[in-house]
């Protein structure tokens, strides 16, 4: 919403194919319909959130030395798939003009974008299971006397 307000305020964006600036401000979600609907203007400001994400990716990548890649769930990501395989995202993830002696490593680390929604709860139920089988719940409910009420 604010790179879009952004675009919508700064008159050096401003391009005789954009539209005018609306009266009420948008709501990401409008954004979103519009840019996959090909207005210019909302498609310039997901394809610079996307180069953000990207950024901080590539960034993050570096830091965690993440050789097994980098998972990008959740959120309005998943839903811009269309505009991810335009590959304004995976630029910036290697973003070479920032980081040139860095580009081999990151090329070599992949990216993917989760599209399953329930990600999040199946890595919750998967946790919450380990710690039934292996940590410290297992022992305190093996040990708990049978019909004990407080555990």
């Amino acid at each position: 919403e604010l790179i879009y307000e952004f675009l919508l305020s700064d008159p050096t964006f401003r391009r005789p194919d954009n539209k005018p600036a609306p009266n009420m401000p948008k709501r990401a979600p409008e954004i979103t319909a519009e840019a996959l609907e090909g207005d210019a203007m909302a498609l310039q400001a997901v394809d610079i959130f996307l180069s953000i994400i990207g950024a901080e990716a590539g960034s993050m990548a570096l830091r965690c030395l993440a050789r097994g890649g980098v998972f990008i769930a959740g959120g309005i990501v998943p839903r811009l798939m269309e505009r991810v395989k335009t590959g304004v995202l995976l630029d910036s993830f290697v973003n070479q003009t920032a980081r040139p002696r860095f580009q081999y490593l990151l090329q070599t680390m992949p990216l993917f974008v989760v599209t399953n929604q329930k990600v999040g709860l199946i890595g919750s139920k998967e946790y919450a299971l380990r710690l039934v089988r292996e940590g410290p719940l297992r022992q305190a409910w093996a040990e708990a006397p049978a019909g004990d009420p407080s555990q």
